[in-house]
Formats: C-alpha cells, structure tokens, sequence
C-alpha cells in the first residue's frame, strides 16, 4: 500500500527434500522504505512463524532479495506466482487470486496515524476533535495506496505521488497541508527528511481499523496455514509480543500516543470484522 505498506516483502519459496529432512528456501526482497526496523521485523516475523511450525529436522533458510516494486506491481506478481508471499494491508483481503493470513503482522499499527504538517498549521490541527473537522485541510496520499478513498472522504482534497518520499517534498513545498504517516513508519521517515520543515501535530491522532498482513497467491493455501500456525503458535508461547517489544516499544514511547486525542476514521471498504479488530494481538492505546 505503499513504502512501508507496500511493504513489498515477497518470499519465493523452494522444497528441497533430504532422507531426513525437507529443507524450506525463503528469499524476501527489500522495501520501498530506507526503514530498517519495519524491513527487519517482517524478516525476523516470518522466519520465527516458519521455524516453529517446521518439522524438528526441517531446515529453514530465509535469504533477502533486493527487489522494489510499487503495490500495482507487488499485487500482480502475487497473482501471477512470480513471488509466493507479501506483507500488504488488510483491505486487499477481497482481492481475487490471493490468500490473505488475517494476523496482524504488527498489531494494526498501519491504522494509527500521526499527522504531520508545516508549522503555520499546528494550532489549527491540534485543535481538531472530530472527523468532520479535518474538512478544512488538504493532504497528499500514494496514488495507488489502498485508503485513499479513506482520505477524499475525510479531506478538502488529495494530492497524489507514488511513493512516501515524494509526499514529503510537496508537503514541504506547501502542495497541500496534512500527510499522515503510520506510528510504526514516522520516526525513521522524519530523521530521513531533518531539514524541510515538517513538524508533528502532536496533540492529536487518527485511527481507522487497517493491518498489514501476510498474503499467499490463492493456490498457495499450504502455506498460508503454515505461515498462520507459526503466527499464533509465536502469540501463544510469548515470543510474538518478544519481538514486538524488541522493534517497536521505545518508537511508540517517544511518540507519547497515550497523550494524544484520537480521531476515530471509518470507510466500510476498509473496517474489519468486529470479532478481528477485538482480538489480543490488536493494538490499543491501553498497552501504552
């Protein structure tokens, strides 16, 4: 869905039977994002769900291979079985020919959004309370990124460009007002920009119910339930809010979320079931 959405981690997978054991390949490729705790977490997330559902000889070997493409892309090569798995946003799950994995990799984070903005902005967007109120603001969104109906129903209007990077300059450039980043993406994103100008709302965030997940090509269903079992097996034993703790706790510390009002987005295109959304792997702001 987009740099860190798109968060293109594709696997090509490779049995490779032995007299005692088999033996799984798995090759990720590199994110559009120069982020490397978002590329690391799917890495080491994926390769812990694959060693815990393995057999006790299997050897499992997961290799990264640099290969960037937007989402259009991403989504093609998953159908067309050129890449087996990806990491992409829960609202793709409708998608003909793929398999979604409804874990969410980072506990819903993707739907947690900082706005940020120039400064002759701040006040106004500090003061905002509700939805309706973000009307008087424009903001700039991936032309192909899954919420962007999301943001022409909520905002004055939407500039587009095809990636993360782009977005930042035309913010700087006053194209438009507001640009939302996940929690999990903002941090890194603003040390890689130090010097445009671009300063946090930090009174306020928004949410909406949005995940990125695993997803398989839709003949692949093996391993969609290989890849599950691993996930909730990591969830039952610890070892998912482990790692969870290990990438991410001090990010959302620094970012003070528990301080902030929430302003509470909805799109029927994007919401999830009520009984997915209530889940113990789900974020919210009473963890902080």
């Amino acid at each position: 869905m987009r740099n860190y959405l798109m968060i293109g981690i594709l696997f090509a997978w490779v049995w490779l039977p032995t007299a005692a054991a088999e033996s799984l390949r798995v090759t990720i490729n590199l994110t559009s994002s120069t982020d490397t705790l978002q590329r690391d977490f799917a890495y080491t997330l994926l390769d812990a769900a694959l060693r815990h559902s393995a057999a006790t000889n299997d050897v499992i070997k997961v290799e990264r291979f640099p290969v960037r493409m937007t989402q259009s892309r991403l989504l093609r090569a998953l159908r067309e079985n050129t890449i087996d798995v990806a990491v992409m946003a829960s609202a793709y799950r409708h998608e003909n020919g793929l398999f979604a994995i409804d874990f969410p990799i980072r506990k819903g984070l993707l739907g947690w959004r900082i706005l940020l903005t120039r400064q002759e902005h701040v006040a106004a967007l500090n003061k905002v309370r509700t939805a309706n109120q973000l009307r008087q603001f424009s903001t700039g969104f991936g032309s192909d990124w899954v919420e962007r109906p999301l943001m022409e129903r909520y905002f004055a209007a939407v500039e587009s460009a095809a990636d993360y990077k782009s977005l930042y300059q035309m913010l700087a450039n006053g194209r438009f007002d507001v640009l939302s980043r996940s929690v999990m993406e903002v941090g890194a994103e603003r040390q890689e920009f130090p010097n445009l100008g671009i300063v946090d709302a930090s009174q306020i965030i928004v949410h909406y119910p949005l995940a990125d997940w695993f997803y398989v090509n839709a003949g692949n269903p093996e391993l969609a339930q290989r890849i599950k079992k691993g996930l909730l097996g990591l969830y039952a034993n610890g070892e998912y809010e482990r790692l969870f703790e290990q990438f991410y706790r001090q990010r959302l510390q620094r970012l003070r979320l528990a301080d902030r009002h929430v302003i509470e987005l909805s799109d029927p295109s994007l919401n999830l079931d009520a009984k997915q959304t209530t889940q113990p792997w789900w974020f919210s702001l009473s963890q902080q």
